[in-house]
């Protein structure tokens, strides 16, 4: 169970280096709308595979491991949430000035690399994520 779990994180991870960078941008699109749609929904998918790991190997995750887990369990959901409500706000606003929604991107991408085990597949997709981000906006 364990090691089909890692392989699917795996897979997920391969899905999604090959995908960030490639969000359609169509004529009339705000490209940093669609990059943060893109952030959203990757980093979502990448936290629903490693919290399947999470739960599968739990019991032989070193206590480290297993509290960076549990941390990353915890405070993911707030702090994606907040991203979500940055991105309403930026495309309620009259005025479209990119750089707060920037910042508010960049600085839950960071919030979450760091929650998680450093070098795992989570903070490696995180990273990839981030790079396409920011090469793409």
């Amino acid at each position: 169970m364990r090691a089909f779990a890692w392989r699917r994180f795996a897979a997920l991870l391969c899905v999604v280096a090959l995908v960030t960078g490639c969000a359609l941008i169509r004529p009339g699109d705000d490209p940093i709308v669609v990059r943060t749609q893109d952030v959203i929904s990757n980093s979502f998918d990448a936290w629903d595979s490693a919290m399947d790991v999470h739960a599968a190997a739990s019991a032989s995750e070193s206590p480290a491991v297993y509290k960076a887990m549990e941390q990353l369990r915890t405070k993911f959901p707030a702090s994606h949430r907040a991203v979500r409500d940055a991105l309403k706000a930026y495309q309620a606003a009259k005025t479209k000035d990119p750089g707060a929604l920037r910042l508010a991107v960049n600085g839950f991408l960071a919030d979450v690399a760091a929650l998680a085990p450093p070098g795992s597949k989570f903070a490696q997709t995180i990273g990839l994520i981030r790079a396409a981000f920011n090469g793409g906006a």
